[in-house]
Parts: structure tokens; C-alpha cells; sequence
């Protein structure tokens, strides 16, 4: 079980004890895309329901007044006492999960106005519904975000649960997504565009968000990337001659990802387009030539992952098991999630997947 999956259980532990969860992690991570709706499905489980049936409730601090929570003042004529109208955003009955977003943005006056409702599950009059469960998001104050120091009565009144990106879990969960199987592959050589952040850089720069952001611009407006001649490489990294059409694939990277890592993941995906020809490969697997390049040899192993057919599939695990441990690794968890009808039904997998148990175990 990856860090991913492992955040969401300790969220899920935390609040069948009752307690309010905090979840923290660079921006982009998935804390709320991930980490939210999976929690979500978990708690929808554990209480026999659907997920339709969970509520969310939305609550962000930095955009609200902190006499917000507690609601309108209002004179009552009768008793002469003024009472409060609660505020109609908070949840009046479950299941489901009221979500504190970006809570480390807001100011202190809201942190203490949170006080009682992260411990007791009330505000004055109002409480919480036993079957709503509490979890707030914030990044770090490493991340470069604007995030404040909490106080510590608050940060003590929460479960805190560390979220970050586990390259495995974000690569399956983009799969069941319908990410583009070239930037999954991406991911694979260029793992950091998913788990690092600077905090100091103040530019754009890649995250599992922004790749997803990247992916669905891409597929909204039927972009392709074409490969093309190197033309000697920026940042360290080779830059090929790209048409028009990869050149604005190009821009809506550097949107996203800012330029550097936008020239490794479209460099990278350009790879797909200019790939020893796969039919020679496959016709003579024992002997033909094994790419020099790391790059080409993770995009060429996908590539036949993906598109290999069942009479060729001999011969590619005749050529795979030329290129050594981790290419063998890859191709076995690719296969089945790239090819789904070649991989289950036939015994010349199987039978390889026997014999390499150290790989798959």
C-alpha cells in the first residue's frame, strides 16, 4: 500500500474515533481531489450507504467574515435577549463530510472562531450531526502559499495526517481517470514532476494537479505531439524541432508545469512518435538493437505494453526480458492496465509473470 492510500486510511481511523482530521501537503498533491473523495467512499462504506447519499459542505475561512460561523445577531422583542440565526451553510443532517479548505490561509480571528467547532462539534446552539465528519486541508509553510501559523489549541484539536503524492497510487488512480497513457508513462522516468515542490520558485511547475490540468487541455482540443530532430537541448534536457501543432502543445504545458519541466514531459511524449519500429522488433526480438537511451527504452516498453497482440506476445517478452530487471517490473504492471483483453486471458503471460516472483510479489 502506497503513502497515498495509507493517508486516507489514517483519515478514515481517525474519524471513527471521532476526531477532526487535518490533512496537509504540497499544493497540487491531491489532498482535496484524491484524498477528499476517497475518504469520502470509505466513510460511505463503513456506514452501509451510498456514495450519492455523502454530503459535502464546502466551508473556505479566507473568504468569509469569522462572525460567520456563529451567524445573525437577532433581537427578540419578547425575552428582550438577542439570539444568533445559524448561518444556513452548515450541515443539518448526514451523512457526510463538512470540508475546512486551505484552512492555513485564513487569519488567526478564524482560527479561533474554529475553536469549538473542531473539538465539541458545535457553535452555540448548532451541532454537528454525528455522522459528519470534519476534515480540513492546508499546504505546508515551507510550500510558498501565504500559509499562517496556527495556534497551537487548534493544531491540537486535530488528527493531523500527512498527505503526499505516491507516484504508484497517482499513476493507477490517472489510469481509472482516463489521463493519457503517455503522460502516465512520464511519470515512470520522470518521477519528480510529481512528488517535488519549491516552495521559493514564485513560477509555474508540475504537480499532480497541474498534469491533469495539462492532460484535459490537451484532450479537449485533440492535440497530438509530433517528434522532430534535437535541436542540441535547454535546461539539460533534449528539445526537439516540433510542427505547430506540438508547439501548442508546447504553451499549454509551460501554462501548467512552467517551462522546464513542460520541455521534459513534451520532449518525453514526442519519444512516442520516434520509436525503433516496433514489427522489426517484435519479428526479430533476440537480436535486434536495445535503444542506448533510458528515455526512448521506458517509452518503447509502454508502447508495446500498450499495443502488442497476442500472437506477438512471445516475442515481446523474448525482447523485455533483454532489457533487465526494472523494464521486465514495468512491462509486467503495464500490461495488464495498458491491454487488459491480452493480459488475463492468456497462458504466455501468466506463465511469465511465474516466472519472475520476485518482481511481482
Amino acid at each position: 500500500m502506497g503513502k497515498t492510500k495509507n493517508a486516507i486510511l489514517d483519515m478514515v481511523d481517525w474519524a471513527r474515533a471521532g476526531r477532526s482530521v487535518l490533512v496537509t501537503g504540497k499544493p497540487g498533491s491531491g489532498k482535496t481531489a484524491v484524498s477528499v473523495n476517497e475518504f469520502m467512499a470509505a466513510m460511505a462504506e463503513h456506514l452501509s450507504v451510498a456514495v450519492d447519499a455523502m454530503s459535502l459542505t464546502d466551508l473556505r475561512p479566507c473568504t468569509m467574515d469569522p462572525i460567520d460561523y456563529r451567524g445573525y445577531p437577532f433581537p427578540d422583542p419578547v425575552t428582550k435577549t438577542t439570539t444568533w440565526l445559524m448561518p444556513d451553510f452548515l450541515p443539518k443532517t448526514g451523512p457526510g463530510v463538512l470540508l475546512i479548505e486551505e484552512i492555513g490561509n485564513a487569519d488567526k480571528a478564524h482560527h479561533y472562531a474554529l475553536y469549538q467547532l473542531v473539538e465539541q462539534r458545535k457553535l452555540g446552539d448548532y451541532k454537528l450531526p454525528d455522522d459528519i465528519f470534519i476534515v480540513a486541508t492546508s499546504n505546508d509553510r515551507s510550500d510558498g502559499c501565504g500559509i499562517k501559523k496556527m495556534p497551537s489549541a487548534l493544531m491540537d484539536r486535530f488528527a493531523r495526517v500527512k498527505f503526499e503524492c505516491d507516484p504508484d497510487d497517482w499513476r493507477e488512480w490517472a489510469r481509472n481517470h482516463g489521463v493519457d497513457y503517455k503522460i502516465i508513462a512520464a511519470t515512470h522516468f520522470l518521477e519528480d514532476i510529481l512528488t517535488e515542490w519549491d516552495g521559493k520558485s514564485g513560477d509555474e511547475q508540475s504537480s499532480p494537479r497541474s498534469l491533469v490540468y495539462f492532460d484535459e487541455v490537451v484532450r479537449a482540443n485533440g492535440l497530438k505531439v509530433g517528434g522532430g530532430a534535437d535541436d542540441g537541448g535547454t535546461h539539460g534536457y533534449s528539445r526537439p524541432v516540433y510542427d505547430e501543432e506540438s508547439l501548442r502543445v508546447l504553451r499549454k504545458a509551460e501554462a501548467v508545469l512552467g517551462e522546464t519541466d513542460a520541455a521534459r514531459v513534451v520532449g518525453f511524449m514526442a519519444l512516442f512518435e520516434n520509436l525503433p519500429p516496433i514489427p522489426e522488433i517484435l519479428a526479430n526480438p533476440e537480436t535486434v538493437e536495445i535503444p542506448d537511451r533510458l528515455d526512448v527504452t521506458w517509452a518503447l516498453v509502454t508502447q508495446i505494453a500498450k499495443t502488442v497482440e497476442e500472437d506477438d506476445l512471445k516475442n515481446a517478452l523474448l525482447f523485455i526480458d533483454r532489457l533487465g530487471l526494472t523494464f521486465r517490473a514495468v512491462f509486467g504492471v503495464e500490461l495488464p492496465k495498458l491491454n487488459t483483453k491480452l493480459a488475463h486471458k492468456t497462458v504466455t503471460f501468466t506463465d511469465w509473470i511465474a516466472r519472475n516472483p520476485s518482481l511481482f510479489s
